[in-house]
């Protein structure tokens, strides 16, 4: 399931969802673009509809900012938790 703001569709998962899916993508040998969306970043797709089609067209998207971790759960698609980049590469070192 996914949370839409402003166009962006982010991933409702947790850090440890994220981590599976991404060692899914991995040991499945597809190549996978992985997003952490801050809000910062969001409003940037809002103005460039090529940038927004790249965010949603990734494997994973992920809630990274409490802003948006907030406006996902005002729209009514909360999302679990905020999954940052730097802590979904330090999560992934022990699968790595």
């Amino acid at each position: 399931m996914k949370s839409d703001i402003l166009g962006v569709k982010i991933h409702r998962v947790t850090m440890s969802e994220a981590v599976a899916k991404i060692a899914e993508g991995v040991e499945s040998g597809e190549r996978a673009q992985v997003v952490t969306a801050n809000p910062e970043l969001i409003q940037f797709a809002n103005r460039d509809p090529r940038l927004k089609q790249l965010i949603n067209s990734a494997y994973l998207v992920t809630a990274d900012g409490i802003g948006v971790v907030w406006a996902a759960k005002k729209l009514g698609f909360p999302v679990p938790e905020r999954v940052t980049g730097i802590d979904l590469i330090e999560a992934l070192f022990p699968v790595a």
